[in-house]
């Protein structure tokens, strides 16, 4: 995938805590196949970290350590360990679960290339599930990260843009995911 402009920007202008609700508005908008997953099979142990993951993503707050611990948590997930060899949803969970654990990552390190391939991850999920639905949703997903790094630039002048840019990233994953879910009933996902 060509550097992604808007990313870039990010990558040398923004601060941290930026970068991280960058990252943070990625895992969201694939998100909702996680829930989905999980609720398959009960498991709300699981939802609970996935979402206490998104909460400390977006505040870009954790206490020394708590990046590695969370690491951990993904790590063991049903959704990671055998996701994709499970196929129909928890394959699309497992590209999900892999794009969070790489905003942990990321999280951890600050490693600036880890935001271009949040960035990309992103990209591929996307294009996944528009594929499987028979809708584009590459160019849906560059536009996010246009906007996404717009609103974390802007966000110390306007502190409300975060929050609508995680109702915004919200919105998109529900949109995607009952596309998804659709496309299942209709052919036995």
């Amino acid at each position: 995938m060509a550097a992604n402009p808007f990313v870039d920007r990010l990558i040398t202008q923004g601060t941290p805590s930026q970068k991280l609700q960058f990252a943070a508005a990625c895992a969201e908008r694939s998100a909702g196949v996680l829930f989905w997953a999980v609720s398959l099979d009960d498991r709300m142990a699981d939802a609970d970290l996935y979402g206490h993951i998104l909460d400390k993503l977006w505040s870009g707050v954790a206490k020394e350590g708590e990046w590695a611990r969370l690491v951990e948590q993904i790590e063991g997930t049903p959704d990671l360990v055998d996701g994709h060899e499970r196929g129909g949803a928890y394959s699309y969970a497992f590209s999900a679960g892999a794009l969070m654990h790489s905003c942990l990552n990321f999280a951890r390190s600050m490693f600036p290339s880890g935001l271009s391939g949040i960035a990309e991850e992103a990209t591929n999920n996307a294009s996944r599930i528009g594929f499987r639905v028979g809708v584009n949703l590459i160019d849906e997903e560059l536009g996010e990260h246009m906007r996404d790094a717009n609103a974390v630039l802007l966000s110390a002048a306007m502190p409300s843009a975060v929050d609508m840019l995680r109702e915004r990233a919200r919105s998109i994953g529900r949109g995607r995911l009952s596309a998804l879910k659709k496309w299942g009933d209709e052919n036995g996902l």
